[in-house]
């Protein structure tokens, strides 16, 4: 029986300095037992990217028949050379294995229209001498296709980066060194943003299931107000399963039209400051109709709250004006109590110049009886406009990628535990004026 070809050593100098050494693949070993001269003819009918997937294993014997065929020595004319480019594709190699693209062809970041090509037939057309730039032009603009981050993309990622965006780091913007910096930038920002996207899904569904008819979807609203509905197993599933498949995504949203509304640009979507879930509006009146009866024992008052003490000033939630009884609230309610009442009147927003209200009070017309309103949740279905001056991404676009304020989400549970509590507490058991939601 004959003994397998070995493989032929070959110096040092046939490495591409660097370069990582990867074991061959099963293919590679057996193209490796190979002559020189069968190699060739093999090589003849490679594409380009099958080549640099040969360099990235940085094996000597295969590097020397790289770079002495007669057909690719355009390309790869020297080791430097094919060490440069070759370290191109192992970053654009990473890239596309991360966010699930092909390294070559329409599926590819940015197409990479040569590299799907063998030399035969790039030298079939106007491409022979320009062979070595076109194939280093299709890696890096592939690579820069995903880590070059717009403005308004910058903007919001660069909250959740380790360090700020430098586009230009050491002179040459195009070096594999000043890529990689950037790749590595972008893959920390968009594995942060999307991990926090992913446990805010993950919080709206353990709201849903520990407080089973108190919160409803944002769209579409519940117009009728009614009996609370408890079938809502599916709602916290769908948010689990979304959570899921964020912390897989690999992908920033973008934009192809005007990112400013103007001329067919995207549509602004209304209420993007709010969370996906807001309380229904008895929950408000349960919440306002104790608070009123059953103020805070020595905690605070209504006069560290100008706003809403106006508001109790002119309206009472009930319909009456009842005697109040002040009560002393538990020490971890009286604190939830106290970030209910920090952002019950406005919504926290990213900018201090967008004001949005969070409740909408009636007017002093509507106050009497047998005429009374209710106060309820504001949802805004008019789109919001910008100021192009102090605002440098379009509202909508910019709520579309980065998550909520985590102050929303900790208000949405402050709120929906003293809801809870107040409606367990044994105190209000028997209190007629308020409705349970």
């Amino acid at each position: 029986m004959d003994e397998p070809l070995a493989v032929p050593m070959r110096s040092l100098a046939s490495l591409l300095e660097g370069i990582p050494i990867i074991p061959l693949t099963a293919p590679l070993r057996n193209l490796a037992c190979l002559p020189r001269e069968t190699i060739h003819q093999i090589m003849d009918d490679l594409p380009l990217v099958n080549i640099l997937k040969i360099l990235a294993h940085n094996n000597s014997y295969l590097n020397e028949c790289v770079i002495s065929h007669a057909g690719y020595q355009n390309v790869f004319p020297t080791f430097s050379v094919a060490t440069q480019l070759t370290e191109l594709f192992i970053l654009h190699r990473e890239i596309c294995y991360f966010t699930g693209k092909a390294l070559a062809g329409p599926f590819s970041p940015k197409s990479s229209p040569h590299l799907n090509h063998t030399y035969k037939s790039l030298t079939a057309h106007r491409f022979r001498d320009d062979l070595q730039e076109l194939t280093r032009s299709d890696l890096v603009g592939a690579i820069e296709h995903t880590v070059y981050v717009h403005g308004g993309d910058r903007i919001i990622m660069e909250q959740y980066a380790s360090e700020p965006y430098h586009p230009l780091l050491d002179g040459d913007n195009n070096s594999c060194s000043n890529l990689r910096k950037r790749w590595a930038w972008w893959k920390t920002a968009l594995t942060n943003l999307n991990e926090n996207k992913a446990r805010q899904l993950n919080m709206l569904a353990h709201l849903i299931s520990e407080y089973p008819g108190k919160v409803m979807l944002k769209t579409p609203l519940d117009p009728l107000q009614a009996g609370p509905r408890f079938n809502t197993d599916h709602i916290a599933r769908r948010y689990k399963t979304s959570a899921k498949r964020l912390l897989v995504n690999r992908k920033l949203p973008r934009w192809d039209l005007d990112p400013w509304g103007n001329g067919g640009g995207p549509r602004c979507k209304y209420s993007k400051e709010l969370t996906e879930l807001i309380p229904y509006d008895r929950c408000l009146w349960s919440f306002l109709g104790t608070l009123e009866r059953y103020p805070p024992k020595n905690l605070w008052t209504l006069k560290q709250y100008p706003d809403l003490s106006s508001q109790f000033s002119k309206l009472s939630i009930n319909g009456d004006n009842k005697s109040r009884e002040e009560i002393a609230y538990p020490e971890d309610i009286a604190k939830n109590l106290d970030v209910v009442m920090r952002g019950l009147m406005y919504i926290y927003t990213e900018s201090p110049l967008l004001i949005i209200p969070r409740i909408v009070w009636p007017k002093e017309e509507e106050m009497g009886v047998p005429l009374f309103k209710k106060p309820v949740f504001a949802v805004d279905t008019t789109a919001q406009d910008r100021n192009p001056c102090t605002e440098p991404i379009h509202h909508c676009i910019g709520k579309r990628i980065r998550p909520h304020i985590e102050k929303e989400y900790d208000w949405l549970k402050a709120f929906l535990k003293v809801v809870a509590w107040m409606e367990q507490n044994p105190n209000f058991k028997g209190n007629k004026y308020i409705s349970k939601c």
